[in-house]
């Protein structure tokens, strides 16, 4: 169903709910975002850079995350804090679409 739902946005972007015999297949696009890889490099990060409202006895990630955003610098895509500081300990998820059919 995935890969029918799949072709039928590229040819239509609106086409986010099908009608099929087995039910409504549904998508959803996630945009990308930052998602954390290293937390040690992280909590060192938002301690120097003195952003201690996002530390508990780890990081706040869910908090942090919403002051963080993504930059393209030297053509590479990076994050940064609200300081507009590279934040080392953070990967970059790719945007994506799910698929999920209710019945």
């Amino acid at each position: 169903v995935s890969v029918y739902h799949s072709k039928q946005l590229e040819q239509d972007p609106k086409a986010k709910t099908l009608s099929t015999p087995y039910g409504k297949s549904k998508s959803r696009t996630i945009k990308e975002q930052p998602k954390p890889a290293d937390k040690d490099q992280l909590l060192k990060h938002v301690k120097e850079a003195e952003l201690t409202e996002f530390i508990k006895e780890d990081v706040k990630w869910g908090d942090f995350k919403k002051s963080l955003s993504i930059k393209e610098v030297d053509g590479k895509k990076v994050v940064v804090d609200e300081n507009g500081q590279a934040v080392p300990g953070v990967n970059i998820e790719p945007a994506s679409v799910n698929f999920t059919v209710e019945v």
